[in-house]
Order: C-alpha cells, then structure tokens, then sequence
C-alpha cells in the first residue's frame, strides 16, 4: 500500500498469516532465481520482444523482467504493485481498487497506449481504449514472469502497443504440484486469502485450480473521511498442461471472478451546485477461457494456435457494460538457410457489447459487433556471429479505422559477450474506441442565466493515433556484481485525440433552459517525447 493510504497515525498491523505446504516432484521445482549471477539473469529468457524466446541480452529493445523470485520477496499485493520497481514505467495508484500505468508518457487512469497481455490473451478493453486494473487480480504465487518492454510493440502485438508492452505469464501445472494457501489481514488488508491445489495426472499432464478473495478497505481522505473505494474481490480458476497430446503440448485454463469496487461519482447537474458527488459501487463479473496448442521439430520450427473466450459484465452508475471477445491466431516460426529465421502469423478477434445508458453517459448504438483481421511477418537475419537485423510488420483491419500497417525495423551488435547496442525504427497506432466513436458525455454544469452545460459528444471521424519511434539502447556488464541498462528514445506522434468546440444552441429539456457548448473528438494534434533512461542491477553480495 502507498503512504497516501495510510491513515495519520501510525499504522497498526494486528493480523498476519502465512501457511504454505508444498509437495511437488523434481521435474516441477522451478529454477532459484536467487542462486542465478547477474550473468545468468541476463541470460534469462523472454518471448514478448519478437514472439520467440531469446535471452534479455540478445534482445533488441528495452525489457525488464520481473521474475516469481522477485514477486515473492517484493511484498505486493496486487498486479499493479509489481509494476512499481520497474525502470521507466509510470505508476501511481489513484485509490483504493484504481491505477495509471503507463510508459513513457500519456499516463492516467484510462491510459491508451500501453497493451497489456496475460499468457498471450490481451486485457485491454475497446470500449474506451484501456485497462479496468481492478479486476485483474489472480493467484500471485502462480505468476512465472512479467515481461516489460518500453516502446512499441505493434509489428508482433498489433494495435495498442504504442508507448509499451505488459506480458504476464503464468506458471505451466506440473511446475505447481501440491498445495498453497496463503492469507494477510490488517487496518488496511482486511483480509486476503488464496489457496491453489496442483497435482500430476500421469508422467505428462497435470492440472492446478486456485480460489482467491481480496478485500481492501477505504482509503483516508486529506479531510479524515473515508474515501468509498474499498475492494472486494473474488475469483477461481485452473489450468491444465499437456506435454504429449498430438506430438505437441497443449494448454487449458479458465478462470471466473466476481465482486465490487467502491468509488466516488460527480454527476452534473442543472440546478445549484450543479455538481452531486455520491457514493457508488461497482458490480464486477467476468469470466474467460483459453486454449493453446503448440508444436516445435527440431529447434528449427514451431507451430501454435491459440484461441479464448472473454466475457466481462461491469455495471455501475454511469453505464452498465457487458463485452464478449472470441479470439483465435495461429503463428508459425521457421528457420530458413543459416541466416533467416522467419515468423509469421494470421488472426481475428470477434467482438460484441451491450451497453446501458444513463442520464450523463450514452453510446449509440447500445449494441455493436467488430471485428479485426490480422497478419504479421518477421524475418531475424544474422548478418555475422555478433549482428543482427530483424524487419518485419503487421497489417490489421479493424472496424473503426479500417487498414493499418506497423512496421518496425530493429539491428543488435553484440560488440563483446558482455555488452551490446542495438536500435530500432517502428510505427505503432492507437485505434479509435467505441467512446471517441459514438459516445456523448455531460461532462459539467457552468454557472450562468441559463447555465451552461459542456457536452462531449464522439465522431466516427477520428483517426487512429500514430507513433513514429526511433530507439537506441546499451546493456553491458562492466562487473560481476553490476549491470546497466541504458536507453534513449525520440517518439513522433500523430493524429492525437482532441475536442473541439461547436455552435452552442439551447436545450428546453430537461429543464431549466440551458445552453449546450458542444465539444467535439477530432484528431487534430500531434506532439514529440524524448528521453534518457537508465537502469541498474548493482548485487554487491550473493
């Protein structure tokens, strides 16, 4: 928890409980992380740059990982905590249950540029283009690494991963075997409780399931009011791994949540003091299942398809939502001669909401369907022993902005087994949401004889917004015990969402007579970002 959080005096921890039994055999041990040298750590591997694995060194981008060793020393709590140690990622916690994440730049709560993935299945929601952090909250012990990539990531991941990548992947079954419970209470920790039970099948299968309930109170107002944003949460799930199905490895997991999460809602008003601030809670439920099936022949080729069902349903004062999202790719990757390695992949995504209006918030239409076609190619060349160029791009349809292409371009000099420089050029978009198209918000209420009402209203004109990248990065391992990690970027954008003003005109209902100042989404500005960044890995003792 943040000291924003806390109430003024000192906070009193009365409950703690920690109980962890673990029977599992040899092959689902996982690797001490805690016994690796910063050498091995760089040598880690990572699958989110290029949809391979490849070491973190060899990587032609700014990575982080945050691997089960550093989830478990960190003392988070919840998902968006974890992110709070990672170089060049901005995180603020808003309350209670609300977060902005963000990298390089643009962050708020509804931020729309950084891509977020759970084992390869995306969490971003088009409604509004961005992430709901408060129902993202699985069993952290099950999580295996979460991969950040600062900068865009659109030729592999498609639209959306315009400033940032977030992949969190989980662990396989067999490496979960036996059983886990784990809880914490206190002034603030109410009361968090998780318990996962894994076993094996046979010599190549295996299966987990896991239940979980987080409950966070209030947070404390500057004015000693409590802040009506307390958490309740609760979710199960499993996962099943087969390593022999097919001549391949297949994988199956689901989960389910449900609960609410408290906040404070301002609605407009007509008359004095034309602004009503109340408490309100937001009904959560969701549920999604996904499937991946995946075959590799010799180290030089690899086959996969994977497909999921989401289905989310969020009511609360503004509007009740409910989203269904069918997805489906198939990727393969192929070593072609002894210098290209070639991946290539076809997809679609299915989508389907239903949405209540209210007084403030309308969309129209309440019921949509869209869709998106995709395909991407990548080609690694290694031009010597220490260089490598990667060119590649993805083509997408979507149906709000129609055709897009996103290129991108990246070159890695491995100048001495224990440094490199690499560089990339990419063109990454932002599409346009079901909000800058079609939604109309009374967003606030002037003062005035008549007052004065602003009025958001969305266009189907928008643009997707656009990011030209250029990157240049050094990582190196001058000693044993230190590792820096440099960075520095020039981002271009373009077509950034704006609103623009229209004609006022009156309004005789609802009463009193009011006037209207439309403002209106446009893609009328563009801008440029640019930075220095700089990391380190300083282990001065084993």
């Amino acid at each position: 928890m943040t000291r924003s959080l806390l109430p003024r005096q000192a906070l009193l921890l009365w409950g703690f409980l920690a109980l962890s039994a673990s029977q599992s055999g040899a092959a689902g041990i996982p690797a001490d992380l805690t016994a690796l040298s910063l050498e091995q750590l760089m040598n880690v591997n990572v699958t989110s740059v290029s949809k391979k694995s490849q070491k973190v060194s060899e990587s032609a981008a700014a990575v982080h990982v945050i691997t089960s060793e550093d989830i478990r020393r960190s003392g988070a709590t919840s998902i968006p905590e974890l992110r709070r140690n990672v170089p060049g990622l901005n995180v603020a916690r808003i309350d209670s249950n609300k977060w902005a994440i963000s990298a390089r730049g643009f962050n708020g709560r509804f931020s729309n540029k950084l891509l977020v993935l759970m084992d390869g299945r995306s969490l971003y929601t088009p409604i509004f283009s961005g992430m709901f952090w408060d129902v993202q909250d699985t069993f952290l012990d099950d999580i295996d690494r979460i991969e950040v990539i600062r900068g865009p990531g659109g030729t592999v991941w498609g639209a959306n991963a315009v400033n940032g990548v977030i992949n969190i992947i989980t662990k396989s079954a067999d490496e979960t075997n036996g059983t886990v419970i784990t809880g914490r209470a206190g002034t603030e920790e109410r009361g968090s409780f998780a318990g996962r039970h894994g076993f094996s099948i046979n010599d190549h299968s295996s299966i987990r399931a896991f239940v979980k309930h987080t409950k966070k109170d209030n947070s404390t107002l500057p004015s000693g009011q409590a802040g009506s944003d307390d958490w309740d949460i609760k979710r199960g799930g499993f996962r099943y791994d087969n390593r022999m199905l097919a001549g391949g490895e297949l994988m199956i997991q689901g989960e389910l949540y449900t609960g609410n999460a408290g906040q404070f809602v301002s609605a407009p008003s007509l008359s004095s003091p034309f602004t009503e601030t109340f408490s309100d809670d937001a009904s959560l439920n969701g549920q999604f299942i996904l499937g991946r099936w995946s075959s590799s022949k010799d180290g030089s080729s690899q086959t996969s398809v994977q497909t999921y069902f989401d289905r989310a349903i969020r009511r609360e004062y503004h509007a009740n939502v409910a989203t269904n999202i069918f997805d489906i790719e198939a990727e393969k990757r192929q070593k072609i001669g002894k210098i290209h390695e070639v991946i290539a992949g076809i997809g679609y995504r299915f989508h389907r909401d239903d949405i209540g209006n209210s007084t403030d918030v309308a969309v129209n239409p309440t019921h949509d369907t869209y869709h998106l076609f995709s395909t991407f190619v990548q080609d690694e060349i290694t031009v010597t022993d220490t260089l490598k160029v990667t060119i590649g791009s993805k083509f997408e349809h979507n149906s709000f902005s129609g055709f897009e292409i996103q290129p991108s371009a990246r070159a890695l000099w491995q100048v001495t087994p224990n440094d490199s420089v690499w560089t990339s050029a990419s063109r990454a978009v932002r599409t346009p949401s079901r909000a800058s198209d079609g939604a109309t918000l009374n967003n606030s209420v002037f003062p005035g004889t008549p007052p004065i009402q602003a009025r958001i209203s969305g266009t189907t004109n928008t643009k997707s917004e656009e990011l030209i990248a250029l990157e240049i990065g050094y990582k190196t391992r001058p000693l044993p015990t230190l590792s820096p990690d440099f960075a520095t970027f020039y981002n271009m954008y373009d077509n950034l969402l704006t609103t623009d003003s229209g004609t006022a005109f009156v309004e005789t209902s609802p009463t009193p007579v009011h006037l209207v100042l439309p403002l209106i989404f446009a893609s009328n500005m563009s801008g440029e970002a640019y930075s220095f960044e700089l990391g380190a890995d300083w282990r001065p003792k084993d």
